[in-house]
Order: structure tokens, then C-alpha cells, then sequence
């Protein structure tokens, strides 16, 4: 398989920028704030990381398969955490610090299976395995990790429509773009593997948050130069 890295050259490149960019910037130090720094560096590593999983799969003999399987079980387990961070940032913003310990517990079992399928797989195969001639396969169960990573995409938009009164008009279509982006890359990619679009996606959606909802330029006097909640 050829696959086609250009986009997530492009998404690193604008991630890095980006990145840098707010990180000159002065934010308030708030959860929301440090969920979505997190949000970036997942965003960030998994680009490097695919494109990382590509060349090791092209040159295969030479870096061994045991390279292959550290690069993609690393960028598959930052994909699915992505999907986490965006549920649990969606809960900070909307202000749903009600749920009991059990409902977030249950949330999770998703992601722990999602875990398990990936840690799992140099020895059940069952995402993705290496032949006996060194060839890369997608194995039986590669498209749930697709399925699980939706399962927290579509419940964190299931809250931001329950919420929807408590976001700002420009958050909601920040919130929509970035839907709307993400599920078309991940049924583009699991029907075209070949295509990875997950990365320049995820970057776009980051983007448009910033420019919705943390635009620290919406909270400083222009005057003072300072923070001014009014």
C-alpha cells in the first residue's frame, strides 16, 4: 500500500506554527485551557508519528517490525486519546462536572478496550500485524478503533446539542466545522487507508476552537495590555 502523507505534512507544519504562535500568547490558566494544550500535542505527535509509521513501513527491513509496531500502536493510541480529550473538553465547557464516578467510569470502558486492541497487537494481530515476509496488514478489528474513537466523538456532540443555550453562537460553528471535518477524514480513511486525512483534519478543528473560544485577545484591554474580565 502507497500511502499518501502530504496532508500530514501540511498539518504539521500548520500545528507547529500554530503551536508556537499560541504559546507567546497570554491565556487565562484555566482546565479548558490545559485540556486543549493537551489536545495539540496529541494532535501534534500523532501527525509525526503516521508519517514516522509510514517510513518505517516502507524500509521495513532495515528498522525491523518491531519499529513498525511502536510507531503505529503509538499513533493509534494518540488518535483514540484525542477522541477522550475532545469528550472531556466538551464537558469542561458546557459545565458538566455533575456526572457521578460510575457514568465517568463506564465512559471509559470504551477507550480501555481501544487500549487493549492496540497494546495487544504485536501478539493477537488484531489491528494491524506483520507477515512472516514483512509485509504490513490491517488486521480483523482495524476499523473499531474508527468505531470507539466515533462512540466519544458522537457523545461529546451529543452534549454540546443537549447544551447548546450555555455556547456561544461562534463556538456552536466552530463545534459543527470540526464534527462535520472529522467524521468525513474518518470514513474517508477507513474506506481509503491510504489517504490520511485524520491529521489535517484535527488540526483545522483546533484551529477553529482557538478562534472561538480561546482567543485570549478577547480578554485583554487593549490599553493595559492585561486580562480584563468585563
Amino acid at each position: 500500500m502507497q500511502w499518501n502523507i502530504s496532508f500530514d505534512i501540511c498539518a504539521f507544519l500548520i500545528l507547529a506554527l500554530f503551536c508556537g504562535y499560541t504559546l507567546i500568547m497570554k491565556r487565562f490558566k484555566s482546565r479548558l485551557n490545559r485540556i486543549y494544550d493537551a489536545m495539540c500535542v496529541i494532535v501534534l505527535g500523532s501527525v509525526m508519528l503516521d508519517v514516522l509509521g509510514v517510513f518505517f513501513v516502507e524500509y521495513i527491513d532495515v528498522v525491523t517490525p518491531y519499529a513498525v509496531y511502536a510507531a503505529k500502536m503509538l499513533y493509534m493510541l494518540l488518535i483514540n486519546a484525542l477522541a477522550v480529550g475532545l469528550y472531556w473538553y466538551v464537558l469542561e465547557l458546557v459545565g458538566a462536572r455533575k456526572l457521578t464516578t460510575v457514568w465517568r467510569c463506564l465512559n471509559m470502558i470504551p477507550f480501555a478496550l481501544d487500549v487493549f486492541l492496540i497494546l495487544s497487537t504485536p501478539w493477537l494481530k488484531l489491528s494491524i500485524y506483520i507477515d512472516e515476509n514483512n509485509v504490513y496488514h490491517y488486521g480483523p478489528y482495524a476499523q473499531s478503533l474508527y468505531v470507539l474513537s466515533g462512540y466519544y466523538i458522537l457523545l461529546s456532540l451529543i452534549y454540546i446539542l443537549r447544551n447548546r443555550k450555555k455556547i456561544l453562537k461562534q463556538s456552536r460553528f466552530a463545534f459543527s466545522f470540526f464534527y462535520i471535518v472529522l467524521f468525513a477524514a474518518l470514513a474517508v480513511q477507513a474506506m481509503q487507508p491510504e489517504l490520511l486525512l485524520v491529521g489535517i483534519a484535527s488540526a483545522a478543528g483546533l484551529i477553529a476552537f482557538y478562534l472561538a473560544q480561546l482567543n485570549p485577545n478577547v480578554g485583554i484591554d487593549s490599553t493595559t495590555n492585561v486580562f480584563n474580565k468585563d
